[in-house]
């Protein structure tokens, strides 16, 4: 199992510590972690809520008012996971639940190269200063002033037995 996907650090989110803007979704196609997603409708039976786990597409281009963005999982859920213990191992499979927050203005994400869009990285477009969210639900690089995520610069994180790149995003708007 390759090591290409993406991983999303919170620690800098509102999420952190309010469970409030923390959700269990489900999707019908696998979805990377760092994927932007839209909630559809709680899990239910004749309209009466089985539990309180989200439906969610990935939301492409951006367009939900409200930004959540699913979470990297914690390592050893699975056997595979305790084998592998780096997190670029996995994503969110079809029909299996995930780990999705809500990001609010003001509030920073650190995300690697394969959580973005193909080609459109800070290292990609090292002019650019804004990111938005593509037709994939991945951040993307923009040029101009036109993001709704302001790019602050990158940080080294250790995962698995190596040292990753991290980009810096805060959501302004």
């Amino acid at each position: 199992m390759a090591n290409t996907h993406g991983v999303v650090n919170t620690t800098h989110c509102s999420c952190w510590d309010n469970d409030a803007l923390n959700y269990a979704a489900i999707a019908v196609t696998d979805i990377d972690n760092g994927t932007f997603v839209a909630l559809g409708d709680l899990q239910k039976t004749e309209n009466v809520i089985d539990e309180y786990t989200f439906t969610v597409t990935p939301d492409a281009n951006g367009t939900s008012t409200i930004k959540y963005i699913v979470d990297t999982p914690i390592v050893g859920n699975t056997l595979e996971q305790q084998l592998y213990n780096d997190p670029r191992h996995f994503y969110n499979i079809a029909g299996e639940a995930m780990s999705v927050k809500q990001l609010q203005t003001g509030n920073c994400i650190e995300i690697n190269a394969e959580a973005m869009a193909t080609g459109a990285t800070p290292v990609d477009q090292p002019t650019y200063k804004t990111a938005s969210i593509g037709a994939a639900g991945k951040l993307q690089m923009v040029a101009g002033d036109a993001g709704a995520f302001r790019y602050l610069g990158s940080v080294n994180r250790a995962i698995g037995q190596e040292v990753v790149p991290h980009y810096v995003f805060q959501l302004m708007a």
